[in-house]
């Protein structure tokens, strides 16, 4: 799985179609369960489909999470992707961004408000 440390508290994950991407959630979420509080950076720019599955699986990376007081930022999501998180009301649980580095930006300015 391609991540990249960014700082000591923030992974960006470049994802991949299927059947990596289920592979790399399964192990992001495992890597997760067993650390500290991170946040996460998920780059969609090279997923151009989702199935149930790879739902499942970034609800369970959110879960994790937010478990560990994590936060979880998407980013590159193509239309058709987009689309179906609209549908399916997901959009409201996922926050995405345009790029990686406005997602770094998101972070980084939600991190600066907390006290």
């Amino acid at each position: 799985m391609p991540i990249v440390e960014w700082s000591e508290h923030v992974l960006v994950v470049d994802l991949l179609n299927e059947p990596a991407l289920s592979d790399d959630l399964i192990s992001l979420s495992e890597r997760l369960s067993t650390g500290g509080a991170q946040d996460v950076v998920l780059n969609f720019l090279g997923v151009g489909f989702l199935n149930s599955s790879n739902i499942s699986q970034l609800l369970r990376v959110r879960e994790v999470l937010r478990g560990t007081g994590g936060r979880l930022c998407l980013c590159s999501v193509n239309p058709s992707i987009a689309s179906v998180f609209e549908v399916t009301h997901l959009d409201r649980l996922f926050h995405q961004e345009a790029d990686t580095a406005s997602a770094l930006a998101a972070l980084q300015m939600a991190a600066d408000n907390c006290e």
